[in-house]
């Protein structure tokens, strides 16, 4: 199987280097929406997040969920999502603002639609989180359904978020 990676933002041409997303204080924000096709489901193998704060305050909140409704994203494309490793084959997964795609930080969910909550951590604004689930324990996303990392954040602050996972 391959391997997949979706990141929050895009990776720059030119430098290669990633630019954090500035997510406001509120309601839950669309970090990464990942959109399988009806028919194939994804597992997901790992996910993460890490803030660059510079002074000790209130955690943000990180859930990973299946939906069933699409929040609005700017949209992924195989180019920005890549098989991790030196196979280069593409996701397949749907692409569009209503799909596969990464919130701008001040997007918040559309309309509260979840059907499972995978994973969630409480993350300090000087850390990192990351999960890496043991093989044979892992979440599976139904395919036409939705994988959303949300942040709900206490106060302004910036984030660089991934989620790896695999068709199956």
């Amino acid at each position: 199987m391959t391997l997949f990676i979706a990141y929050n933002t895009t990776i720059d041409a030119t430098t290669g280097v990633m630019s954090p997303v500035s997510y406001t204080s509120g309601a839950a924000r669309i970090s990464i929406q990942i959109a399988p096709p009806s028919g194939t489901d994804i597992r997901l193998v790992e996910w993460g997040v890490s803030f660059n704060g510079n002074a000790l305050a209130s955690p943000a909140t990180c859930t990973l969920a299946q939906a069933s409704a699409a929040s609005t994203v700017t949209a992924h494309s195989d180019t920005t999502i890549k098989a991790v490793g030196d196979r280069e084959v593409v996701s397949g997964m749907t692409f569009g603002t209503s799909a596969t795609g990464y919130g701008s930080g001040s997007q918040a969910i559309t309309t509260n639609t979840t059907e499972k909550q995978f994973a969630g951590a409480l993350v300090g604004p000087l850390s990192q989180y990351e999960k890496q689930f043991p093989l044979g324990r892992d979440f599976v996303v139904t395919g036409g359904k939705f994988c959303q990392l949300r942040i709900s954040v206490p106060a302004t602050i910036s984030a660089l978020s991934y989620i790896a996972f695999e068709k199956c």
